[in-house]
This record gives C-alpha cells, structure tokens and sequence, in this order.
C-alpha cells in the first residue's frame, strides 16, 4: 500500500483541471472524513477531515488499512472488520458500522462508518469508499440519557408522567408502580383524579390555566387496594412526545405524617390517661367562645374533681394514684361520645 496522496481515485481523463480542484476542494472540505481503499491497486486515500478528526497531520498519517486497523479499539475491531469483509462476501452496495477509534492524544472516538462496495460485471469488488461521521457527543448524550432512565425508573421516588390536556397517565417509574399496586398498562387506563383524588381542585385547575410552571402539593394517592396515603408532591409542565404534559414527582410521608401525627398527639394529650390535656382544651375553647360570638349559641364548661385525691397520693403513694387516674377516665370514656 502506498501513504496515499490526498485525491481519491480521479484523473484528469475523468475531469478537467478545474473541475477536479473544485472536487477535491469540496471533499476536503465536507464535515465528515472521506475514504476510499482501491482494491485492484491495493492503494488507500483519506480526506483531510478525517485526519482532523482523528486529529493527525498529512505528514504524520500513512493512509492504509493497516493504519486504519491499528487505530480501532479492540473491542469493537473484529466486529468492524466482519462487516466489511461480510458485506463484500454477500456483495451488498453498501454496508455501515459503528466503532471506536483512538485519536492522537490517546482518547476514544465514537465513528459512524458508511461504505459503498463497487463491482465488476462478474461481481469482483473494485472500490471500496465512504464517510466517517463523528458521533462521540451523540454517544455521549445518548450514554447520558439511559444513565438519567435508569435513575428515574429505579429511584424510590414515585415519577409520573400525565397528558396535560386529557389527564390520562402515559408513564409510571417502578417506584410509583410499586407504591401504587398497578403494571404500567393499568395506570395508563386511569386518569389523574382516579389516583390523586385531592388534587382536582381550585389550586391544581388555576395551575393548569396558567402559565406557571411548577406547584407543590400535599395530597393523597389512592393504591389498587383502595388504601390511601399521603404524597408530598413536585408538578412541573413540560412537552413529552411532543404534547403538553404533566411531570409529578411523589414523596410517599406516611411515615413523616405519622411521625407528626404522634408529636401532635403528645404534644396535646396527656401521657398517663391519652385524655386530652390543658393545651388541647384551650384550643378548643378558644374555638368554641369564637363559634359563641359569631353564631350566638351557648357553651358550657363541666369541671369534675377527685375528692381527697391528695391524701390518695400522700397515704398510698403516686402509683395508686395514677391508677386511680386511669380507672376514672376509663369510666369517663364509657360514658361519654368520642
């Protein structure tokens, strides 16, 4: 093979002069590298694009397709050659591949090659030529947005995806599914109100008419069972597949709910009875001498006392006197509404 001069296989028995500056200008030119490999010839030629994207000079580069192969990455080396050489034993017109090849300063680049096969009249290959098309970032991204998949279809936060305008779910993440008792092909059959009864209100119907592009929310979701639980949610307006849509991320706080609940629960009920303490009656008070001014109706406040309660607790000791405690409001809670 020879280094291979920077003109394919033209002559000026082809083309005039200028014509052919012309063609080799535009070649030369063209933002994907050009080959072509003359089999009868055993001679190679390459574009000086493709030398720039390999990142090589004229003079640094022996055009060949021993070169060529010393440069692939050997994972993708035999694949890329069985290709070829398949695609001549088949005798196809063309054959394309996608491989890795190391650029001079050591790292990797993702190619797209595209190659056309000529013939003879009795089928023997002449000419083998194509184009090499950069494509490391379109591999990158590509990379990029199935690690970003993943990570939304495997992380425990429930994602969800709704159709704006008919509200029908078009897509579920394995933490929503899970959470929720459903296959993607169930949910898809349900619309947002069939799973988040609480959101279909003023709030969400002013957001969808606006041009606001997120809300949060606390609501509830109702599970395949018919369970409900509460969800801390992220809405947010994008187009997805090309329609306007809904994305909700759902943060599933029944253990922070209930972990509130039970602060709140300690905070305004006594510990030893679970009756309602001083804080809790105060506020209900409160509520009801409001309710009194403004809707004219009397209250009462019933207080009961312990007869020589003291002497219990000084004679026989507090832990009488808590049961004591105990027995009275287990009487007061039979006979009393809840």
């Amino acid at each position: 093979m020879d280094n291979g001069s920077f003109s394919p296989t033209i002559t000026q028995d082809h083309v005039k002069s200028d014509e052919l500056k012309q063609l080799i200008f535009a070649i030369n030119s063209a933002e994907d590298g050009i080959w072509e490999y003359n089999i009868l010839t055993d001679t190679t030629f390459v574009s000086k694009r493709w030398l720039e994207i390999i990142g090589y000079s004229e003079d640094e580069y022996q055009s060949s397709v021993e070169s060529w192969k010393a440069l692939l990455h050997p994972d993708d080396r035999e694949r890329a050659l069985a290709v070829l050489y398949s695609s001549i034993a088949e005798k196809v017109e063309s054959a394309h591949v996608r491989y890795r090849i190391r650029h001079k300063n050591g790292h990797w680049l993702w190619i797209y090659d595209r190659a056309k096969i000529l013939y003879d009249d009795g089928g023997n290959p002449l000419i083998i030529a194509g184009f090499r098309t950069d494509i490391t970032q379109q591999i990158q991204l590509e990379t990029h947005n199935e690690e970003l998949a993943a990570i939304v279809q495997y992380t425990s936060v429930e994602v969800y995806i709704v159709d704006a305008e008919t509200l029908q779910y078009v897509y579920a993440n394995n933490g929503a599914l899970k959470n929720l008792g459903y296959t993607l092909s169930q949910l898809c059959q349900c619309r947002l109100q069939e799973i988040v009864p609480d959101i279909y209100d003023d709030d969400f119907l002013h957001y969808l008419e606006s041009d606001t592009p997120v809300m949060s929310a606390i609501s509830r979701h109702r599970s395949q069972n018919g369970e409900m639980y509460p969800v801390q949610s992220s809405i947010h307006k994008l187009t997805y597949q090309g329609k306007p849509s809904i994305v909700i991320f759902d943060t599933d706080i029944s253990e922070l709910t209930a972990t509130q609940n039970q602060l709140l629960h300690l905070a305004t009920h006594d510990s030893l009875t679970g009756l309602p303490n001083r804080v809790l009656f105060y506020d209900r008070l409160s509520m009801a001498i409001r309710q009194y001014r403004r809707k004219k109706e009397n209250i009462a406040v019933l207080y009961v006392d312990l007869d020589r309660f003291k002497q219990i607790n000084d004679s026989l000791g507090h832990p009488v006197g808590d049961t004591l405690l105990v027995n009275v409001t287990q009487k007061l809670k039979s006979l009393l509404r809840e």
